[in-house]
């Protein structure tokens, strides 16, 4: 899909007059969320687990405590919204020497 077609932003405290939604991990699954296009909408998350994202259309974004995510939609259509861990970088963390 094209990435013109949605456009998000990590903020840190809501800005007014915006559309704000609060999630929770420990409760909410299968939303049905409907959203205008071209309209401005702010996404809170709480109880979820650390080091966590949330993949918007292929867009993969940090659920950090207390970050607000900001999200405008420019065209019609689905969009699938997932959460999970996010993918981190092997950490090297020594070498085993075997003789």
């Amino acid at each position: 899909s094209n990435k013109d077609e949605v456009s998000i932003l990590v903020v840190n405290s809501p800005t007014n007059g915006g559309n704000f939604t609060i999630f929770d991990f420990s409760r909410d699954t299968n939303l049905q969320i409907k959203l205008a296009k071209n309209t401005k909408y702010q996404f809170k998350f709480q109880n979820n687990p650390p080091n966590f994202c949330l993949y918007i259309d292929g867009q993969k974004f940090s659920l950090e405590e207390g970050k607000i995510i900001e999200i405008l939609f420019n065209q019609g259509g689905n969009y699938s919204i997932k959460a999970n861990a996010c993918d981190l970088q092997d950490k090297t963390i020594g070498t085993i020497i075997v003789e």
